[in-house]
């Protein structure tokens, strides 16, 4: 039960990180477990040295160092006073030497949502056209990477006027006993013919259907992908570069684009044509408005057609 208080994914990265510490006071003669502040100091300086590693990485890792020694019964050295200075001073000392900011995780445009449904609907590659499907899912769903990457066929069902969806496990959800995500995506107001998105997802759903696949098989692994192994959620960011490769698409100065863009672009275009806050927030799965503007919704998206394309659906109508 301790060791499932972290998610798979973290408790490798956790594994990753402390491996590494500990190969490094191998090396040098020093104790990992329990560390003095001094040692992580010096561990830093490894990174800041090669510049290997940028700030928040490094972050990370000493998230890792610390979460192992409160497992074991002993205070964590990342706490200490020297520790944060140190992480302050490496922040400044790397961006002084890389003479610029990193970049910044960015939203992803709905116009790059639109190309990447007309490559789904025109590839014969199945393998392309399911990962596209994917992506544009996870961008009507406003919701995490992971969760797209995850989706099960059972977790989709067609209904008239849409399809309904369902996130069953999510982070957030077991942490802080929220409830289980599932909502319906309509379809688009002029129908299914001007509803592009919705069909591709349907034919990648109604052929994995067609195939005799398992209902509790991933929708959009390849067959023979285990239903019980889940895909990482950086499958998600290799989806997304490899449909960018297809397309005419360059993220603004500043700015990356990762599998997480999808749910900051989703949560900025909806906001963009002007959907309530609380609809994207349900939509999103989270509880505060505030975590969906400081994380999530970029208040300088324009209200341009290719997010009113994907996101009037859920705007109010007139019965």
């Amino acid at each position: 039960m301790v060791d499932a208080k972290y998610q798979p994914t973290t408790q490798a990265r956790y594994l990753n990180a402390w491996e590494a510490f500990c190969d490094f006071c191998s090396r040098n003669g020093l104790l990992a477990l329990p560390a003095t502040p001094e040692t992580v100091v010096r561990y830093l300086g490894v990174y800041l040295a090669g510049r290997t590693a940028q700030p928040d990485t490094v972050a990370n890792y000493l998230t890792a160092i610390g979460a192992v020694h409160k497992m074991a019964g002993f205070p964590s050295p990342t706490d200490d006073e020297l520790v944060r200075a140190a992480k302050l001073g490496y922040r400044r000392l790397y961006v002084t030497a890389e003479g610029t900011l990193p970049e910044r995780r960015g939203p992803l445009p709905a116009t790059v949502i639109l190309d990447i449904i007309d490559l789904g609907l025109a590839t014969t590659d199945r393998s392309l056209e399911r990962e596209c499907a994917g992506l544009v899912l996870s961008f009507l769903m406003c919701n995490r990477p992971g969760a797209a990457a995850n989706l099960r066929a059972r977790d989709v069902r067609m209904v008239l006027g849409g399809l309904e969806v369902q996130v069953p496990t999510y982070k957030m959800g077991i942490l802080k006993q929220g409830e289980r995500i599932a909502f319906r995506i309509p379809v688009a107001p002029g129908g299914w013919a001007q509803d592009p998105a919705l069909r591709l997802v349907r034919r990648v759903w109604a052929r994995h259907l067609r195939a005799g696949r398992p209902w509790a098989d991933h929708l959009f692994a390849p067959a023979g992908h285990s239903a019980l192994q889940p895909l990482p959620s950086q499958v998600v960011t290799t989806w997304l570069r490899r449909a960018l490769s297809l397309t005419n698409h360059e993220p603004p100065l500043g700015v990356k684009w990762s599998g997480h863009s999808l749910r900051a672009g989703a949560a900025s275009a909806a906001h963009a044509i002007g959907l309530a806050v609380g609809l994207i927030c349900q939509l999103m799965g989270l509880a505060s408005a505030k975590t969906a503007f400081k994380h999530y919704i970029d208040a300088q998206l324009d209200n341009d057609p290719a997010a009113r394309a994907l996101f009037s659906r859920y705007a109010p109508r007139v019965l």
